[in-house]
This record gives C-alpha cells, structure tokens and sequence, in this order.
C-alpha cells in the first residue's frame, strides 16, 4: 500500500511538472516577438508536444489591408451615394409597378430626391452620413423640379428614363468628363471580339467581368488622383487609394444589368407590328364609314313597292358597269403582311449587359448633331477608318439607320398607342418615304440632318433630343463652400 501512494505521489508530481511546463512553452510562444499562433510551431501528437523552432507549420498572416476611401466633394457624388440613389430609384420604380423599363414617373423620382435631399441638421449629420453631396442638400422642390424638366421629353412625356438620369449624375462634374469618339471607338474594337458567333455588333451581351477590361473612364492624365488629392477625406488611420475610374465602370455595369434591354430587333419588330396594325384599323374605320355613308348601299325600308320597278336595277346595273371599268386600278393599295416576330435571338444572360445600350448612352453629345454622329460611329456596321474625317460622313444603310435614330434595343419603348392610336415613333417605311429612299439606301448622317423633310419629322417625334445631354452642370454647379477663417488668439 505505501508503494502504490509513492507512485501515485510521484505521477502526480509528474503531471503538475509536465503541465507547468506546458504552460511556460505556451506562454513563452504567445509572448514572442512578434506574437504567433500557437499552431505556427507547436504540434501535439497524443501526449507528445512537439516543439518545431526552425520551421513553419503555417503560412504567416498577411498583414491588414486598409480600406480604401473616397474623396469627398461638395459637388460631386460618391460611389456609395450613387448605389443608394440606384437602389432608391429601382425600389421606388417597383412601388409604382414600373419594374419592367427603366421609364419612371417624374413625380416617383421627386419624392425619392426629395426625401434624399432633406437636410437634416447637425445633429443627425454625426450620426448618418449625407446621401447627396452637400451642394444637393440646399436645393429647393423648384430645383428639383427644373432637374425633372431636363429629362421629361417626348414621347416620354411624364416619365423620364432612369438609365440616361443615372449616368448623367454618375458623370456630373467628373474630371474625366464624358468619353470622347476616340475611347468609344476604342472601347468598341475590345468588345467586338467578344460577339458570339453568327450575331451582329452590337447586339449581345457581356458580362461585367469583361466590362471591368474595357479601355473606358482611363485616367491618363492623372485627372483624377490631382482630385482625390484636393478633396481627400481625413482618417484617424491609413486608408488605401480608391479607383473612382474602376468603381464607377463598375457602378455603370450594374446600372445596365438592373434595367436590361430587349434586342433591337424585337424593338423593330413592335414598333412595325404596332404601325401595321394602326394602318389595318385606319382601313378599317374608312371602310365602315364609306359603307355608311354611302347610299347606294343602304338597307332599303319594308314598302309595298316592288323591288323591280324602283331604283333598285338601275341603280345595280349602274354599280355594276363601274365595277367593271376597273375601280379596283384606282382603289387603296393593299396592305403588306403583318411582320413576324424574328425567333432564334440569343437570350440574355444573368446579369449581363447590353453593348448596344451602353455606347448609346454613352455617345450622347452637347449638340444633337454631334450624338448622332457619336452613334452612328458606335453602333454602325463598321468604325469609320482613321483619317475618315467626320463620322457624320460615314454611310449606313437606312434600315440601320432608323434603329439607331430612334436608339432601339437601348432605350425604353413608349407606350404604343397615343390618344388616337397612332404609334408615337416613325416606323422605317414613313422615314424611308420622307426621305425618298429605299431601306437599303446608304446615307450619311450629315445628309439626314440636312433633309428639310427629315428635320419636320425629327422635330415633330423629339426625336434630336434624344441624342443630347441634359445640361444638369448648369442647375448644380461647382460650388466650394469656404473654409471657416481661424479665430484670432
């Protein structure tokens, strides 16, 4: 008995031995300079502890990046400002059932600035950050209301098309500016590789991995870090460069994939379904009023008179000669076939983005003429050739002309029918018939604009404004608030 109480006595003190200097080696490897995990150099293998001084068992932690922080300016929005405005936009959009385009009622977008906008004093301003620049948080509802008046046009009369609101204020006072021709052409010869094949430029889709390439919003000039240097943000620790020009293609890609577009073609299949049907209803309504005023053709009233000795044969006999003289020589055309629906289009896939809508968005210019001719050098069949001149001089044929005039597959389609039915775009026979051309014509855009006939009918649809920015910099311009003077000692 008392051996076994030895042995106890000593495997006890064994085990508080052992334990203590489990704890010293622990402690001597936490308290290390520089500290390490413990996993790094120590290795328990059942009741064995392996010490291993002069090899790593992990990787060593990589060391905290910091947080990249955008320059704050007082007249220009930031990345994180310009996502809450979308999210604001396309929620409040959903709340008025107008999910499906991007074509918002002008009063939704006042309500949303509106609520954005309000300032709300020092007290709050600690506590949540502003979701407008500071220059915005003065503005008035008679602003706002003038900024709506910029984008309410026709035949959009109303409503205003999210899309052109959104990347209007994500360029607004940017030091890069809009892209010129030369980045846009650029940017059109990366991305026309990446059309599938069998599929024309420049409808279909990429992804926003592929967009994230593209050679657009370059700071070259260093534009941008000279901006970020006058306006950057004080932190109390250090804080990493932030890629506005990176960010903000990225912001666009996800502007264009939360309101997706259809394909040009299904745009200029409704809208010719849509004027043929007008035409088939016109005819119709002429018809039913012709057969009503006519007399010859009246039901004749229940008389004892007999039917042969009235009017009745000579009036017959009269119809039928002329008939006969050949009236249907002289009579309304036929009308062409209702078009079918073009099948076998590629579908879109998940969150991509329409190359078609992105550079007619993008080519918008100071003057009608100049967004014209901005689209036609995107989106026509080819790049004009260096040295080409203007790209108003290069010929496209009519047929992809109208699609680009009227921005199908990259704007919002009106509602279909005004208040007597008629379509509120022109389809491409009234374009080619104004014109005197055939669909496939090849003309320049300097010739379409220089048609007197064709002015009428751009003025009379709204259709040049389509092509030119809103001159939103005038309503908000750049405006520094002083910096409050240093009292005297």
């Amino acid at each position: 008995f008392e051996q076994c109480r030895d042995w106890a006595l000593l495997r006890r003190s064994m085990e508080l031995e052992s334990i203590s200097g489990l704890v010293d080696i622990i402690k001597e490897h936490i308290e290390s300079s520089p500290p390490e995990l413990i996993s790094t150099r120590l290795t328990i293998e059942g009741a064995h502890l392996h010490r291993h001084p002069n090899v790593r068992l992990q990787p060593p932690a990589s060391k905290p990046l910091p947080p990249a922080v955008e320059a704050t300016s007082p007249y220009r929005w930031k990345i994180s400002q310009l996502d809450e405005l979308l999210e604001a936009v396309y929620n409040s959009a959903c709340a008025y059932r107008c999910w499906r385009g991007s074509l918002v009622p002008v009063r939704c977008m006042l309500t949303v600035l509106g609520r954005l906008t309000q300032d709300c004093g020092e007290s709050l301003s600690t506590k949540e950050p502003a979701q407008v620049p500071a220059n915005w948080l003065l503005c008035d509802l008679e602003q706002l209301q003038s900024l709506m008046g910029l984008f309410d046009r026709e035949p959009f009369k109303g409503s205003i098309d999210a899309v052109e609101f959104l990347v209007h204020l994500g360029l607004l006072h940017s030091p890069l500016g809009w892209p010129s021709l030369n980045e846009l052409i650029e940017v059109r010869r990366f991305l026309e590789p990446l059309a599938p094949e069998g599929v024309a430029w420049p409808d279909f889709w990429v992804q926003l991995s592929d967009l994230e390439e593209a050679p657009l919003f370059r700071d070259r000039g260093g534009k941008e870090e000279r901006f970020a240097k006058q306006f950057q943000t004080p932190t109390a620790a250090e804080k990493a460069d932030f890629n506005r020009p990176l960010e903000q293609l990225r912001w666009l890609g996800r502007v264009l994939s939360r309101y997706p577009r259809r394909l040009q073609q299904l745009h200029a299949w409704e809208l010719e379904a849509t004027h043929h049907d007008f035409l088939v209803r016109t005819s119709e309504e002429a018809e039913r009023q012709e057969e009503l005023f006519d007399d010859a053709k009246s039901s004749s009233y229940n008389t004892p008179r007999s039917q042969a000795d009235g009017l009745g044969t000579l009036l017959n006999g009269q119809l039928d000669g002329g008939n006969s003289g050949g009236e249907h020589e002289s009579g309304p055309k036929p009308l062409p076939p209702r078009p079918v629906e073009p099948t076998g289009l590629p579908a879109r896939p998940e969150n991509a983005v329409s190359v078609r809508q992105l550079l007619a968005y993008l080519s918008l210019g100071e003057t009608p003429e100049e967004g014209l001719a901005r689209s036609v050098a995107t989106l026509g069949p080819s790049p004009p050739e260096a040295g080409a001149g203007s790209p108003a001089n290069t010929p496209v044929p009519v047929s992809q002309l109208h699609g680009i005039l009227l921005q199908l597959g990259a704007r919002p389609l009106p509602s279909m029918a005004n208040g007597d039915g008629r379509p509120p775009l022109p389809s491409l026979a009234q374009l080619c018939e104004e014109l005197g051309v055939t669909p496939r014509t090849s003309m320049t855009a300097a010739d379409l604009l220089g048609n007197p006939k064709a002015q009428d009918m751009l003025v009379s649809f709204g259709l040049l404004r389509r092509h030119c920015r809103a001159q939103v910099e005038k309503l908000f311009p750049k405006k520094v608030p002083p910096k409050p003077k240093a009292a005297a000692a």
